[in-house]
């Protein structure tokens, strides 16, 4: 093991001049961290309400039903194959600055088979998702399973590449073009109807906190934005992307 110290590309002196600056911005961006994932602490526990209220609501054979029907649309006759695909896990989006942000088209619409799970049930939709998945893999395919940027053991989105199809949890993909499965068909809507209120008041409550935590992140951000301005002018770029190189090129005659 090597430790590469970049230390030696900065103008130390200058540095030391804005030591308590930069200690004290980087108190704050910490500080208001902290805060954000408090309140993304608390929107899970709402989430918690939510989906059990969900999940009290469903009928677990309807839901298989469409498990079963969707196999059969996209893989056909199941045959396993002579090996296990390969499967790739990411996060499909995340809490920015900026609010959520994905860049789903650049992975769902390359595709030429899309099926959209539509419905305010997403625990449904994840585990439709991974059983899809599971069929896949045991096919010998190979599939990426995009996970939830809040709660990342559900999955919204998978691609099997080997017959170019996806199935998505979002509804910017609901197009004409697109298959659409309506998840909602699964639940008892007179039992929610009974929680309307408190369901209601549950989802304007996860909104709030989750904009709350990421306003924190903004604010982060921008306090880290002002502790670059330390750093930047007293940086040696060109001895680090040196540095990159001759690196770069070690690895490569150490491979060899």
């Amino acid at each position: 093991m090597e430790i590469i110290h970049l230390g030696d590309y900065w103008n130390e002196e200058k540095m030391i001049g804005n030591k308590f600056n930069i200690m004290k911005d980087n108190k704050e961006v910490g500080r208001n961290f902290r805060r954000a994932y408090g309140y993304l602490a608390g929107a899970k526990g709402i989430y918690d309400n939510i989906k059990a209220n969900m999940d009290e609501a469903i009928y677990p054979a309807k839901v298989n039903k469409i498990i079963g029907k969707l196999i059969i649309e996209i893989f056909g006759e199941i045959v396993f194959g002579n090996d296990i695909g390969k499967e790739r896990h990411l996060f499909g989006s995340a809490i920015t600055p900026e609010g959520i942000k994905d860049y789903l088209e650049t992975v769902i619409d390359l595709n030429e088979k899309i099926f959209v799970l539509k419905g305010v049930y997403d625990s449904a939709q994840s585990d439709i998702l991974k059983e899809i998945a599971k069929v896949g893999l045991n096919k010998g395919y190979d599939v990426e399973l995009f996970h939830n940027h809040f709660i990342p053991e559900k999955v919204d989105h998978i691609v099997i590449k080997n017959i170019s199809t996806a199935i998505t949890a979002s509804s910017k993909f609901n197009k004409k073009d697109n298959k659409v499965i309506d998840i909602d068909s699964c639940l008892n809507r007179e039992l929610l109807k009974t929680r309307k209120e408190e369901i209601k008041l549950d989802n304007e409550k996860l909104k709030e906190l989750i904009n709350l935590a990421v306003s924190n992140i903004a604010i982060a951000k921008k306090v880290h934005d002002r502790m670059e301005e330390y750093y930047i002018p007293n940086m040696d770029f060109k001895g680090v992307d040196e540095l990159r190189k001759n690196i770069l090129n070690r690895i490569l005659k150490l491979n060899k």
